[in-house]
């Protein structure tokens, strides 16, 4: 899920990414969710769901290559 912040172009060129998209479902109402987070982005963030408006805790990790593990769960 996401993307390295460092990928290589079809040339092979070091090429720096703006962002990880990342696609969660919201733990209220099931609709998609689709986000882009910071590359340095990591820890614990609330956002609200874009349809129903009810909070989400979203729990970022991030792996040895920077790629993002996102969790995300009902914010009571």
């Amino acid at each position: 899920m996401g993307s390295s912040p460092h990928s290589r172009s079809p040339e092979g060129e070091r090429v720096e990414s703006t962002g990880d998209w990342v696609e969660l479902w919201c733990p209220y109402c099931g609709e998609r969710l689709e986000l882009t987070l910071d590359p340095m982005t990591s820890g614990t963030m609330i956002e609200d769901c874009e349809v129903c408006c009810r909070p989400c805790r979203l729990t970022i990790r991030r792996d040895e290559y920077g790629d993002p593990e996102v969790t995300i769960e009902r914010s009571e």
